[in-house]
């Protein structure tokens, strides 16, 4: 595991940066999911996709 400080505007700034982040994520999970069946990809993208989704909303409760 690795660890690091952060002053609060750091992590303030991290959070912004995810919470915009995370709307990018929600549109290529929906996109893959909406292709799922029509392409060999999309179950592998859907997961990789669900996986930094989940990623994301760890590090961001781990900010607060």
């Amino acid at each position: 595991m690795k660890q690091i400080t952060l002053s609060e505007q750091d992590a303030s700034r991290i959070d912004t940066y995810l919470e915009l982040t995370s709307g990018r994520i929600s549109e290529e999970l929906k996109l893959w999911e909406s292709m799922e069946g029509k392409t060999p990809n999309a179950k592998k993208n859907i997961s990789f996709w669900k996986e930094m989704a989940q990623a994301v909303e760890k590090l961001r409760n781990q900010l607060k």
